[in-house]
């Protein structure tokens, strides 16, 4: 197990739930599926896509499928229907034969063409964008990646307070936990430094970094601004 995580990040499905900001509920039927009943029979919902420890009896998930929980999170937001979204992973994931097609760098511009074949095979009520292309296209070249890093073909880091580059998600580092770049010191520890040193300064010569990436850190981390005046 340990080796199959290395350099894939690894998360259960609270983590992702946190960092993606969707509800735990989400994140289990968009990558486990479930189960529903209807008319007295049991029926099932496949996941969107497969996640990389499927073959796992565990709830773990890697970077990738953080990322696929992210954009999952932002078509909602934009008006996409869920089945539309259940489609384009489908037909892309064939196009790129990847079971994680949204993070792939090609979608950026393919994308765009991935929902209009989905509105050819239906109608408009596959989501609720008035059938206008120049929406989708906002959506998956702005909105999608902002703060996403690629590498030659998949998403490789995500800096989650973009524009500022001071925290990244990389699963080569930390197992992919939020970690201040520049010092490669997860934001959980200096958070919890903070906590029990109640001082900013205190941390920073702890961890021989500059009040800075502290405060970057406790951000990230959504410590009170009462507790860092009180600092």
């Amino acid at each position: 197990m340990i080796n199959k995580v290395i350099g894939t990040g690894l998360y259960n499905v609270s983590d992702v739930a946190s960092l993606a900001a969707v509800s735990s509920r989400d994140v289990r039927h968009w990558a486990f599926g479930y189960r529903y009943k209807r008319d007295k029979q049991q029926h099932f919902v496949n996941a969107v896509w497969r996640r990389d420890f499927a073959d796992i009896d565990e709830d773990v998930l890697s970077f990738a499928d953080l990322l696929e929980v992210r954009f999952i999170k932002i078509f909602r937001e934009k008006g996409v229907s869920l089945y539309a979204v259940r489609q384009a992973a489908r037909l892309a994931s064939e196009h790129f034969n990847s079971n994680h097609a949204f993070s792939i760098q090609r979608f950026r511009t393919d994308g765009v063409r991935i929902f209009s074949e989905i509105e050819e095979l239906g109608s408009s009520r596959l989501y609720d964008l008035n059938r206008n292309n120049y929406t989708i296209r906002s959506i998956v070249e702005d909105s999608l990646y902002k703060g996403i890093e690629f590498g030659d073909v998949f998403a490789k880091r995500w800096y989650p307070m973009w524009p500022s580059r001071s925290v990244v998600i990389d699963p080569e580092r930390n197992f992919g936990k939020p970690t201040i770049a520049a010092a490669g010191i997860p934001t959980a520890a200096l958070a919890q430094g903070f906590l029990v040193e109640k001082s900013v300064s205190r941390v920073a010569a702890w961890f021989e970094i500059s009040p800075k990436l502290v405060r970057a850190a406790l951000k990230y981390e959504k410590i009170e601004e009462e507790s860092l005046r009180a600092a």
